[in-house]
């Protein structure tokens, strides 16, 4: 079967949609196919995220039959829908003419492409045609008669445009053209039409459920680096994480690598630096996030109260309160209460631990044996918006467990030294190799520059690199999603080695440091960024456009107070505390939801 996969995610992760694909088929033991798809780098290992892949939303693959297309549906989080693909060309005129000759022959026909027209041609099946362009904008007007150009091909059964038995997909494919520098981002320039396709489709996937069940506004609580769904959905596919396996986050944070996994209903514990992320953050809550707390309560509650209610759900379960907050749940909400609002079957285990003495803290597990591990998950400090701290090997304080006192942190150069993220990423492979089953997988975000190299990663005999893709940032900073495999135990390759060579820090170093990105972030000469050049230039010519309006209004005797009122909003002024800042972004939040609730009642009157 050939199978048209519609690609949908954000641009940044365009260089990750086909190894997602394969990774996911891997995972699942599928035979699967590519047959065409966005250009992979030629190494299949590294990748920039350049390249001409920007534009190109189609891949078309090969499989055995669909229960594999359900399977691989269930899992990728980058695709948006799967077609079965009835005809392709490089124009619709091409497409027209090969479905006219499908309809002139008999059916019974022992060509599959033939036999598979009449089926979904069937005078009992009602259908209807939609129109998708991928690098080019196509008005309704256009879409109207490219879908009258059909009439001709032979459809036998009624139109529906409601609940079709049979939806046609018009797919075409314009060649991506980059956009030249200076122009706004509303400039879109069109190449020309490459590739048409002609499919109808199967399933939908899963994507729009996770996106939008898992969204953080509809989690309870969150921190400033809480990872979105669609990342850690995709690094829990790279890690290849199936049901009842035991998956580890070293710097789990709020927990949200954790949540997915535990969605596909893996065994999860995580650690972290802090315990009082581990808990339930530092006590202090701004009126910001109890604004986003209750809203996050509200759509849980609508939720499963349009599934049965939360105590109805439980009941199937043997369990009345198992999912119930509690008042300390609403008031002081946590890791477990994130849980708890997914009805997961499982909660995490948290420990607080410094990662860089994991060889102490996991001593009693990896004794006498090796591998516990099915896959290892991990979003790394940055050292940006958190610390990066490693304890002082003269000044060590063994302390575990998310109860410890808040008050027991590591502070100060003479109990903690900075933790670099070479150094970091060393002890993660390191521990990986040891604590991984073989066959396992560790999965890690590596902060870097935008002068990124292979060679800042670390090496390690029992570790086989599978993936290593790039995901901008900003203008300055990348980050790597590095997938690596365990293929044999340390112990063996110990054994085996000449002179009986043990596998120390030294030899997984990388050949060259990371460079130190809070420096980068503080440089603003940077000649050899052309992309960050322009944006300071853009950057320069809007502030001496704001200055001049404002110096402009102000000659007119208009106050931003006046402005304020004219748009209905408030906004924040230099000058400002942050509690007025705060005050204000929480009034002009109430005012957009309270305007969408205004609209979507209008429509349904309507």
């Amino acid at each position: 079967m050939l199978i048209l996969v519609n690609f949908s995610c954000s641009q940044t992760l365009q260089a990750f949609r086909v190894p997602e694909l394969l990774s996911v088929a891997d995972m699942i033991g599928v035979n699967m196919k590519v047959l065409e798809s966005p250009p992979l780098p030629s190494s299949a290992l590294h990748h920039d995220g350049s390249g001409n892949v920007e534009g190109i939303s189609f891949a078309v693959i090969e499989v055995e039959n669909e229960a594999t297309i359900f399977a691989l549906a269930a899992r990728c989080v980058l695709v948006k829908g799967w077609h079965l693909l009835l005809a392709q060309g490089s124009s619709v005129d091409d497409i027209v003419g090969t479905l006219e000759r499908y309809s002139a022959c008999p059916q019974g026909s022992h060509d599959t492409a033939v036999a598979l027209w009449h089926k979904w041609t069937d005078p009992s099946l009602t259908f209807r045609y939609q129109v998708d362009s991928a690098g080019h904008k196509i008005s309704e007007t256009e879409k109207r008669g490219l879908i009258s150009r059909f009439a001709s091909v032979g459809h036998r059964g009624a139109v529906s445009m409601q609940t079709p038995d049979a939806t046609f997909h018009l797919f075409l494919q314009y060649a991506p053209l980059e956009t030249p520098t200076g122009a706004t981002q509303h400039v879109s320039i069109s190449g020309e039409l490459k590739r048409v396709y002609h499919a109808v489709s199967l399933f939908t996937g899963a994507r729009s459920h996770l996106m939008d069940f898992f969204s953080l506004k509809k989690r309870p609580y969150i921190g400033t680096t809480s990872m979105p769904p669609e990342l850690t959905f995709l690094m829990s596919n790279f890690a290849h994480v199936r049901r009842n396996d035991l998956v580890y986050d070293p710097f789990c944070g709020t927990g949200s690598s954790l949540v997915s996994c535990a969605h596909w209903g893996a065994k999860v514990f995580g650690t972290d630096m802090d315990g009082r992320v581990l808990r339930s953050g530092t006590g202090k809550i701004s009126g910001q996030m109890r604004q986003q707390q209750a809203i996050a309560f509200q759509c849980i509650d609508e939720h499963w109260a349009s599934r049965g209610g939360s105590r109805e759900v439980a009941q199937q379960r043997d369990d009345t309160s198992r999912f119930d907050f509690t008042p300390e749940d609403r008031a002081q909400p946590s890791m477990i209460t994130n849980f708890k609002g997914y009805h997961f079957d499982t909660t995490p285990e948290r420990f607080r631990m410094n990662f860089s003495r994991w060889d102490h803290m996991f001593t009693p597990l990896l004794q006498g044996r090796e591998g516990f591990l099915d896959a290892i998950l991990s979003d790394p400090p940055y050292g940006v918006r958190e610390q990066k701290r490693k304890i002082d090997q003269e000044h060590l304080t063994a302390t575990s467990g998310p109860e410890c006192s808040s008050s027991n942190t590591i502070s100060g150069s003479s109990m903690a030294d900075e933790y670099e993220i070479s150094d970091m990423v060393v002890d993660v492979v390191i521990f990986a190799a040891r604590a991984l089953v073989v066959g396992g997988r560790l999965t890690f975000w590596h902060p870097t520059t935008y002068q990124y190299h292979p060679d800042e990663l670390p090496t390690h005999p029992c570790m086989e690199l599978e993936w290593d893709l790039g995901q901008q940032v900003t203008l300055k900073m990348t980050r790597r999603l590095v997938t690596m495999r365990k293929t044999r135990l340390v112990s063996d390759y110990e054994r085996s080695a000449m002179n009986g060579l043990s596998i120390t820090k030294s030899l997984c170093a990388p050949k060259r440091r990371t460079d130190d990105i809070r420096t980068l972030l503080d440089c603003t000469d940077l000649p050899e960024n052309a992309a960050y050049q322009h944006y300071r230039e853009k950057l320069d010519k809007k502030r001496i456009a704001t200055e001049t309006w404002n110096h402009d209004e102000s000659k007119r005797g208009r106050t931003p107070d006046d402005m304020n009122a004219e748009h209905g909003a408030r906004f924040v002024k230099p000058g400002m505390t942050r509690a007025e800042k705060q005050a204000i972004q929480i009034a002009n939040r109430e005012r957009n939801i309270a305007e969408r609730e205004r609209k979507q009642r209008a429509s349904e009157d309507t």
